[in-house]
């Protein structure tokens, strides 16, 4: 009886060490946003994104953005653009405006996985800064990356994740893709130089693996 009373304890024991094994491994069986599993994905990823303008009049800035969307025929494919026309004015060093792309759950869930971000984007000429802001920099020295755009020629931007950097005056923070919760394109601001009139337009905006 007793030789049966141990065995039976051991299997228990065993049970129990892989039970609390499987849990350590997958992080607990924690919940919320960050503990959810991003859809698997092989190929790019669309997803879904809401997009929208935003002013620096938060700062007391006059500069101004109008977003206008429609469906337009691009290279043959019938596409959603997003248009953002406006003005960076001097009324405050910081002056600038933001194109925010923001995912929906599903998306962002891969956005916080995934290797690089790509759009097209028709530009006017003038430079832009795609920024990946994160919470843990508190300073607005946000991740960004630098892009130049051409007059009247659309172009695809395909930027790896890992070149995201902050400027140089800012206070260093590792950058850590599971913090995002948006993308933002933006106008350089007035104190780089950003002051005058913008018009660029953004449509097929992809994830990769």
């Amino acid at each position: 009886m007793k030789n049966t009373q141990k065995a039976v304890i051991l299997v228990l024991c065993v049970v129990l060490c892989a039970f609390g094994f499987s849990c350590a491994s997958s992080g607990g069986g924690g919940s919320g946003p960050d503990a959810a599993a991003a859809p698997a994905i092989s190929e790019p990823y669309h997803g879904v994104w809401e997009l929208t303008g935003d002013d620096d009049s938060g700062d007391k800035g006059t500069s101004t953005v109008t977003l206008t969307e429609a469906e337009e025929e691009i290279d043959g494919k019938t596409v959603k653009t997003y248009r953002f026309v406006g003005e960076v004015t001097n009324g405050t060093q910081y002056g600038l405006i933001s194109a925010i792309l923001t995912p929906d759950a599903d998306t962002l869930a891969v956005l916080k996985k995934c290797s690089a971000i790509s759009f097209k984007l028709l530009g006017d000429g003038r430079p832009y800064n795609v920024e990946a802001p994160i919470s843990t920099v508190t300073d607005w020295g946000f991740h960004r990356f630098p892009i130049k755009t051409t007059p009247g020629t659309a172009q695809e931007y395909k930027i790896d994740l890992k070149m995201f950097q902050q400027p140089s005056w800012a206070t260093a923070v590792r950058f850590n893709k599971e913090r995002l919760t948006m993308i933002r394109v933006q106008t350089f601001n007035a104190a780089e130089g950003g002051i005058g009139p913008f018009d660029f337009k953004i449509w097929d905006i992809t994830l990769y693996p």
